[in-house]
């Protein structure tokens, strides 16, 4: 697919990042030394992040084009890093490592998971009807009519399907892994704010990555496979008048052309959607109140 998508979204969501990364990093020294380290890393994971998937990305830019399972390897290489960076977190020592389910409500970032969700199914279907209008060869976009046929390339048939499944598969289970790391922290139940806040901003750095990962994965093949599908109309439209046949499917009954424009509409939706997504802040890291054991008289 086209990687001129890739790098327009990169910029605005590394520019947004290095802003917050930033921010964050000048507002930790107010904070107590606990609580100043704990933000520190969780800094270090967004950047450390952001920087090794976009290599990742764009070092697999071979001329104009990127494979269609990119997006969703670099986003699995973000959610590992996010998930080894709770290696980190404060393991408290003693009674305080009992669980305390009353200390995780209110930390499910639910507003991350469908967009998420959405993007693997969107990503699917995509991967679908690219598979069902390649050609012969795998790589190309095919259509035929009566007598007429026309192609076009590059686009994500039948060649890419099972490679970009795959990767798709990779980041759902890395995202199910990071995310069962953050359930299993030990809970600080001398400070249930804090707890709350480390735990939430947690979920939503796997979630920001695992949503922008299926959803420019989603973009990227909707937005080449709408307006190659448009390509494929036109063609045959003019293929099938100088041969003189019938006349190919015109608007609006062209399913083809009605398709290819609905799956360019979808495209966009899910990059501006992926954009949001990455800019989810996750919460202020509160001050370290130490909770007050009371004392026996």
């Amino acid at each position: 697919m086209d990687s001129r998508v890739m790098v327009w979204f990169l910029g605005p969501v590394g520019l947004i990042l290095a802003v917050t990364a930033l921010a964050r990093w000048w507002a930790a020294p107010t904070l107590d030394r606990r609580a100043a380290r704990l933000r520190r890393t969780a800094v270090l994971a967004t950047v450390v992040s952001y920087l090794v998937a976009d290599r990742v990305l764009t070092g697999s830019i071979v001329g104009d084009q990127l494979h269609p399972a990119v997006p969703a390897v670099a986003a699995t290489v973000g959610v590992g890093i996010c998930g080894i960076a709770e290696r980190w977190a404060p393991t408290p020592a003693g009674e305080q490592r009992a669980a305390s389910l009353t200390i995780r409500r209110g930390t499910e970032p639910g507003r991350l998971m469908p967009p998420y969700v959405v993007g693997l199914a969107l990503s699917v279907g995509a991967l679908g009807l690219g598979y069902a209008t390649s050609g012969a060869d795998g790589v190309s976009g095919s259509r035929h009519w009566a007598q007429t046929a026309v192609t076009t390339a590059p686009y994500p048939g039948r060649s890419y399907t099972w490679p970009t499944l795959a990767a798709l598969a990779l980041l759902a289970a890395t995202t199910w892994w990071a995310l069962r790391r953050v359930e299993a922290r030990p809970a600080q139940i001398d400070d249930p704010r804090l707890d709350r806040a480390l735990r939430l901003g947690s979920r939503i750095r796997v979630l920001r990555w695992a949503g922008a990962g299926s959803l420019l994965t989603a973009g990227g093949l909707c937005l080449t496979i709408g307006p190659k599908l448009n390509e494929l109309t036109q063609q045959l439209r003019q293929s099938a008048y100088l041969a003189g046949g019938s006349p190919a499917p015109n608007a609006p009954w062209d399913w083809t052309q009605n398709v290819g424009f609905a799956m360019t509409v979808l495209g966009l939706g899910a990059l501006v959607t992926a954009l949001c997504v990455v800019i989810s802040i996750p919460p202020a890291v509160p001050r370290s109140q130490p909770f007050a054991v009371p004392t026996r008289s």
